[in-house]
């Protein structure tokens, strides 16, 4: 089992669902996963499939996510399962993330009106980490201004008609972000994941389509992020996970 799977560039000191699994610390090393929930009949006996791969069954989930969920997931194992099982361990959480994990907005599928646009917000990030793509899901890290308030920031990837492909036979598409009038005082660290599976579907004939994300930030700059995502099974290399609590940041 690998002690981590993915990429945190930076995050703030703030707790999001922290507890103990049992009374006492435990006797194996706490592992740190980011997974997508296969659980397609809604119950507490789900998969939590590692993006390395490992399909993990939770023992003390504190509560039943939705099938397809993306989750960060400290944990400890507490049994390796047997071949003929669905599952490669048996874990306990120490800390759970819920990531944000929504579906591309596809203008071309669905027209905006000028009051949409703006609902989907113009406010810029201060800082767009490199995207990275795995279990079919765009994944983006980013800082944006904030009081750490309970205004959920709406975060958005929306791709436009003219850019599924564009031009350039790239995928263009805008992360965009609305801070629904939240002060700008701190720099406050988020994460979202976007379903690829429509494009999957969309470009099933190609072996790879290229991801071009656009995202504006502060000082008039904008970040232009270029990632692969490949039809074959092959995802983006793993990268390591940073042992730090994770920004109460709330989004939608």
């Amino acid at each position: 089992m690998k002690a981590t799977t993915k990429l945190f560039c930076v995050a703030a000191a703030a707790v999001a669902m922290a507890f103990t699994g049992c009374n006492n610390e435990p006797a194996e090393p706490v592992y740190r996963a980011i997974g997508t929930v296969l659980n397609p009949e809604e119950t507490s006996d789900y998969i939590l499939l590692a993006d390395g791969g490992e399909r993990l069954r939770p023992f003390n989930s504190p509560y039943v996510p939705e099938h397809r969920q993306r989750l960060i997931a400290d944990f400890y194992i507490k049994e390796e399962m047997g071949a003929d099982s669905d599952y490669d361990y048996g874990i306990e959480y120490t800390y759970l993330y819920e990531i944000l994990t929504k579906g591309i907005f596809n203008v071309e599928l669905d027209s905006v009106t000028e009051a949409q646009e703006d609902s989907i917000g113009h406010d810029l990030f201060v800082q767009v980490g490199k995207p990275w793509v795995a279990s079919d899901f765009l994944n983006v890290e980013f800082l944006v201004r904030s009081s750490n308030s309970s205004i959920k920031h709406f975060i958005n990837l929306v791709a436009y008609a003219d850019s599924v492909p564009a031009a350039d036979g790239k995928v263009h598409l805008q992360l965009r972000h609305n801070s629904k009038g939240d002060l700008p005082n701190y720099d406050s660290w988020g994460i979202a994941a976007f379903d690829l599976l429509p494009l999957r579907e969309r470009f099933a004939a190609e072996d790879s389509v290229s991801l071009v994300i656009h995202a504006p930030l502060y000082s008039e700059k904008e970040s232009v992020q270029e990632v692969v995502y490949r039809l074959t099974g092959d995802e983006t290399p793993e990268e390591e996970v940073a042992s730090t609590s994770l920004s109460s940041l709330q989004l939608e």
